[in-house]
């Protein structure tokens, strides 16, 4: 959480144009989806709207394998829905396709004139308390066990 706060608060007030998500191509495993979890989680389900997934290969990102791959993924085409259909494949063998990327970020800030900023991480923190305490308040216990008194 510092890490995140930190890095938010680095680019404040402009805020954050793009979140990228790095995925070898192949299917997405529970450590993946985890990792996504967390990103929801830390930022709100808010940071899809900023997410670039970057899909990365060691071979051509053209090739039939790897396109029909990332069509027919269902996981992978969820999440793409989810990021607006953002994605860029990229060979991390070669660096030609690296201005492709930054292409593709400009792009995402030219079409939105906002950015992720410190107002909105912070606003997703409050929310996470505020529902953290009202489920406290539907939480029954009974203990049972010694109290260590004589």
């Amino acid at each position: 959480m510092e890490e995140s706060f930190s890095c938010v608060s680095v680019c404040d007030p402009e805020g954050i144009h793009a979140f990228i998500l790095v995925l070898p191509v192949g299917p997405l495993t529970d450590e993946d989806k985890g990792e996504i979890e967390t990103l929801q989680n830390t930022f709100s389900p808010k940071v899809n709207n900023f997410t670039l997934i970057l899909s990365t290969v060691e071979s051509d990102p053209t090739a039939p394998a790897v396109v029909n791959f990332l069509k027919e993924n269902k996981d992978l085409q969820d999440l793409r829905q989810r990021c607006g259909g953002r994605h860029v494949v990229l060979n991390i063998k070669s660096q030609q396709q690296i201005p492709e990327l930054l292409d593709a970020v400009q792009e995402m800030r030219g079409k939105r004139s906002r950015s992720f900023t410190m107002k909105m991480f912070t606003k997703a923190q409050m929310e996470k308390v505020v529902e953290l305490e009202q489920n406290r308040e539907c939480l029954r216990m009974v203990m049972f066990g010694k109290t260590n008194r004589s």
